[in-house]
């Protein structure tokens, strides 16, 4: 016996208002049904379009140094812990591997919490998109973070890129890091946006944040820098203290920062800016 899916009943109800029929009044369809058949039929339509979508959001920064693998976990312990969202990160850094063995080392000191740690996905860069975006298994999630290679030229990290919703550029406030998000820029205007817009038409425009990391010695004049290039940097610096670097953990949630406050208003203004992806 053939079983009919939500999906195609609500197809064919949905084709079946839009045409410009004329019920008679002879026709056992009375003008109550046809009411009713509508109403459904935008319930469900309404229910299609808002269906969940994961988000891949990208920390990237050609420039090594920057925090990127430590800004990662902590926006992925946030999500995790705080606002009970799905949340996978993705080791795509396959030199560094960074995240993967922060993963290991916690495993091992800390057993007993292994049902509380968001899960953690070795893949090289280049295989991104045949087993993590167009794989099934990773549909289920509501983030997936991803921590790429320092080297934009390698292998698979611009076609990455390309498939990114948020690119979050971590960055210091020395010349050498300035120059460096600027040139990044001109790289996603030449290559990331145009390669998006070709992998997938579909596909919303990516968004790219720069955040400032490590500043706090000239933390005015990040202010005043943030003031006039607000629109694309985050508002929330974080400063250059010790407490974040040995905070570096896949288990341990946001509050185990000592700035706490500080970390929580980091990521909650991230985790906005997902929201209206």
């Amino acid at each position: 016996m053939y079983t009919w899916t939500g999906k195609q009943v609500g197809m064919y109800i949905s084709m079946f208002i839009s045409t410009n029929m004329v019920i008679h009044k002879s026709m056992w369809i009375s003008e109550y049904v046809v009411r009713y058949l509508r109403t459904c039929a935008a319930i469900y339509l309404n229910k299609i379009r808002n269906m969940k979508k994961t988000k891949f959001v990208s920390f990237f920064n050609q420039k090594g140094g920057v925090g990127k693998s430590t800004l990662c976990t902590m926006l992925a312990s946030y999500m995790h812990h705080s606002t009970k969202k799905s949340v996978c990160v993705v080791d795509a850094d396959n030199l560094q591997q960074s995240i993967l063995e922060q993963r290991r080392e916690d495993r091992q000191s800390k057993d007993e919490l292994e049902k509380y740690m968001y899960r953690v996905a070795e893949i090289a860069s280049e295989q991104f998109y045949e087993q993590i975006y167009n794989n099934e298994d990773y549909n289920k999630y509501d983030i997936i973070l991803v921590d790429l290679p320092g080297n934009l030229w390698q292998k698979g990290v611009i076609p990455t890129l390309c498939l990114m919703d948020l690119i979050v550029i971590p960055t210091g406030f020395s010349d050498v890091d300035i120059n460096s998000t600027n040139k990044f820029v001109q790289v996603f205007d030449n290559n990331i946006a145009p390669g998006r817009k070709k992998a997938d038409t579909s596909l919303s425009p990516s968004r790219v944040i720069f955040a400032f990391n490590r500043v706090n010695k000239r933390q005015k004049e990040a202010d005043a820098y943030l003031s006039a290039n607000g629109d694309m940097y985050l508002k929330n610096a974080l400063p250059d203290s010790v407490c974040f670097q040995r905070g570096f953990s896949t288990v341990n949630e946001y509050e185990h920062y000592r700035d706490k406050k500080l970390v929580k208003k980091f990521c909650r203004e991230i985790e906005n800016m997902i929201k209206t992806l």
